[in-house]
């Protein structure tokens, strides 16, 4: 709905989705690695 209004909400909106995206895909990454060394 963010991108709707346009201008800076819309950015932000845009952003924030891709930096939680792109946050929750490495530390999941991470965590597969951790658990994948450990056993």
């Amino acid at each position: 709905i963010g991108w709707l209004l346009g201008g800076v909400v819309g950015v932000a909106t845009l952003l924030f989705a891709f930096g939680v995206g792109w946050v929750l895909q490495l530390s999941l990454s991470v965590m597969m690695a951790y658990c994948s060394n450990e056993t």
